[in-house]
């Protein structure tokens, strides 16, 4: 069940402000916020580069949300964005936690979304470097057929 139209903007404009936590919009943290705005129909003229220049309310956009699935979402977009670029600053670490708490966020949900999302980003994203292998027979070595997968029966 999608949130109300209300909580939708306001969530937003939280993202918003989690953006401009640290004084910098970093393209990472500007492509989530494109991402989100492709799912939500917006008013006319606005786009991410317009609410990036509001002044925006914290505390009146966090009042907004309501339901508990708008708070999930708004708490989850915000930690996704802090954490765009690997890296949560301390503006953006006492930010996150300013949303969790006026959201009432339970910390055994924080928790668990934070372990979900780390696994996720680590399987999108290693942090190892992977290398090229040139060599053909060098490759095949090192790359698992997915036709010949063990499954330890």
């Amino acid at each position: 069940m999608p949130i109300p139209e209300r909580e939708a903007i306001a969530c937003l404009r939280v993202i918003v402000c989690m953006a401009r936590a640290d004084g910098e919009v970093k393209p990472q943290e500007k492509a989530v916020l494109e991402d989100l705005l492709r799912g939500i129909r917006l008013p006319a003229g606005v786009s991410a580069d317009t609410l990036l220049q509001e002044d925006i309310n914290l505390d009146y956009q966090l009042d907004q949300i309501d339901s508990e699935q708008g708070k999930d979402q708004t708490f989850l977009a915000a930690y996704s964005l802090a954490y765009a670029d690997r890296e949560c600053s301390p503006d953006e670490r006492q930010l996150l936690d300013r949303i969790k708490e006026a959201l009432r966020i339970p910390e055994a949900k924080t928790r668990l979304w934070r372990r979900l999302i780390g696994e996720a980003r680590e399987t999108v994203m290693p942090t190892e470097t992977l290398q090229a292998i040139s060599d053909p027979q060098q490759r095949r070595a090192e790359v698992r057929d997915p036709q010949r997968v063990d499954v330890g029966l």
